[in-house]
């Protein structure tokens, strides 16, 4: 998967594709884009990666299933993709309108913070969510303090997703 640059005149247009069996295939964009990029996929061909939406300057997340590209949603900016399993779980980084990061699951139709799936009395927030396996294990940077403050506490941890109801859980492996 990657990202392909076509012309229209000479105005560039960025398309995603999949590459497989020799074949490049153009999985175009969001309905009224120009921009989308293919970042990640799983063994079963299922896509998440990010496109423009019209009239907003800011992109979002995607998943691309049968020759069909969903957006996902945000959480009022951009959202970004770093992982996706076999059951079609994504995980990323969504921004605020105010560029505040928090870290994000896509399950079953639903875009989630996964600062809903932790003790917020800790002091700590998911930032980023960095990849997901197939057992629902997500690796994630955790932040104390400022938003995105440079010399603020970082660490990267690796957290199981134990259940999406009604009240959401992480726990550490």
């Amino acid at each position: 998967v990657g990202m392909s640059y076509l012309t229209d005149g000479d105005r560039p247009i960025i398309h995603g594709f999949v590459y497989r069996d020799g074949r490049m295939t153009d999985i175009g964009t969001l309905p009224g884009g120009t921009f989308s990029w293919a970042q990640v996929i799983n063994d079963d061909g299922m896509v998440a990666g990010v496109a423009d939406v019209p009239g907003a300057n800011f992109t979002h997340a995607f998943i691309y299933v049968n020759g069909v590209m969903r957006d996902i949603g945000s959480f009022g900016g951009t959202t970004y993709v770093h992982g996706i399993n076999k059951r079609g779980q994504i995980v990323g980084t969504g921004e605020d309108a105010n560029r505040g990061e928090r870290g994000f699951i896509y399950t079953d139709g639903r875009l989630v913070d996964l600062n809903t799936m932790i003790d917020r009395s800790s002091g700590w927030r998911v930032a980023q969510a960095y990849a997901i396996n197939d057992k629902g294990q997500i690796v994630v940077s955790l932040r104390k303090g400022g938003v995105g403050a440079i010399g603020r506490p970082n660490r990267d941890v690796s957290m199981s997703q134990v259940s999406l109801g009604p009240r959401p859980v992480l726990v550490p492996p």
